[in-house]
């Protein structure tokens, strides 16, 4: 038992073990929902549901102006921060969400032409909102209190509620119509965004009356990173909704969806080593480097082994979703390039979060992200949706440096 010991002392192998378990097995139900639903819809309306998809990403991180990271930090700093914090994300969300599902119905309809009813786009928007938030919320509670085998079953439980909505509507009930699948996750959404929160209230306590005004600034530093990221990994589907057809967006879509079985060992990684960055000695940005350094020796080989899962899953992409997909295999083998890059991103991201570096952390974000749009343009319309997956590749290899650049030049300054 002493080597086992060690092996868990230094590198949370243990840890790591049972959290892949149940994020491992929800990534592998979201991927059934994913087939069932992609199947059922059909190529052109599952492109559809592709744009929605994408709007949706990134108003969910702009949704409550980065209360659940707020959450999260203050959480992981001081345990008796958490209800006054929850009722700040409470309130947060309440504001934010309506205004964000009109805004992105707008969008939808307006700049990306999707041929669907407006109100039929802002109840999809709505629900996807309202069932990510909720999700990433009891998710983010439970990481922050050291939780994260927990937290990776919420993920689980989330998919396999999922599968059973698509499966009773697609197979149960021989339905195919993209109007009645969204009435079918709204309902789901409400029901998910109750049970988290009767479960976060059981585990960790009810909110407190609390509106964390002096907080804003920073928390929006904190959403607009993330929102940067989200908006980098979706934008590509809002360009193309503009340059291809349903079919093709259909399948750029099936290909960005199967390359989530790959980031699972890198986001159950992550989830463990987050809170440790704002431990005391970690904090600081010359500690917070040479942590990061550590983590990124156990996160580089995650992105490689991610790689090879992409590679075969590309191989059955044709076999799994029918022929009208036939062109996402290919896409999936050039994105799937890009998972190296992502893993090599999180340690210094964290680093400049943990040393409170937010707006440093933003403003690479949103460097790239900006700088994402006009090569997805280009791409998009030169070389259609291939010369889009390789622009997606090109600029996260590209982040992955410049923000190891970044945290170096600061550490430097540091002492």
């Amino acid at each position: 038992m002493g080597w086992i010991g060690r092996l868990e002392g230094r590198f949370r192998a243990l840890t790591f073990a049972r959290a892949m378990l149940p994020t491992s097995a929800a990534l592998a139900v979201q991927f059934v929902a994913f087939v069932v639903t992609a199947r059922g819809l059909g190529a052109e309306q599952f492109g559809l549901y592709t744009g929605i998809l994408a709007v949706s990403l990134i108003g969910g991180d702009l949704t409550g102006l980065g209360a659940i990271e707020l959450l999260m930090k203050e959480t992981a700093r001081e345990r008796g921060r958490f209800a006054r914090y929850f009722g700040h994300l409470l309130r947060m969300t309440a504001m934010t969400l309506p205004i964000l599902a009109m805004a992105g119905a707008a969008i939808a309809a307006w700049v990306m032409h999707l041929q669907v009813a407006f109100v039929v786009l802002v109840a999809a928007i709505a629900a996807e909102l309202l069932n990510s938030r909720a999700i990433a919320f009891l998710e983010g509670v439970m990481v922050s209190h050291g939780d994260p085998v927990r937290a990776a079953w919420v993920r689980f439980i989330g998919a396999v509620l999922r599968l059973l909505a698509a499966m009773l509507y697609f197979a149960a009930l021989g339905r195919a119509d993209i109007e009645g699948w969204v009435a079918v996750i709204a309902v789901f959404s409400v029901v998910t965004a109750i049970g988290c929160y009767v479960v976060c209230v059981h585990l960790y306590g009810a909110p407190g009356r609390w509106f964390a005004r002096n907080e804003l600034s920073a928390a929006m530093a904190l959403c607009l990173t993330q929102v940067a990221l989200t908006f980098q990994a979706n934008v590509d589907r809002v360009v193309l909704s503009r340059f291809s057809s349903p079919v093709a967006l259909g399948s750029y879509g099936a290909a960005m969806r199967v390359l989530q079985l790959g980031q699972f060992p890198v986001q159950v990684a992550t989830r463990i080593t987050y809170p440790k960055f704002f431990e005391q000695r970690n904090v600081g940005l010359t500690h917070g480097l040479r942590f990061a350094r550590k983590v990124s020796t156990v996160m580089l080989p995650l992105g490689l082994v991610a790689y090879g899962i992409v590679v075969l899953a590309a191989w059955a992409v044709p076999i799994v979703l029918g022929a009208d997909f036939r062109e996402a295999g290919p896409l999936l083998m050039v994105v799937g390039l890009a998972l190296p890059a992502m893993a090599l991103q999180t340690p210094p991201a964290d680093v400049l979060t943990a040393a409170q570096k937010h707006k440093t952390r933003a403003g690479c974000y949103w460097a790239f992200a900006l700088g994402f749009v006009p090569l997805a343009v280009a791409a998009a319309s030169t070389s259609g949706a291939i010369g889009v997956a390789w622009a997606f590749v090109g600029v996260n290899v590209v982040l992955a440096v410049m923000l190891w650049i970044v945290v170096v030049i600061n550490a430097r300054g540091e002492s």
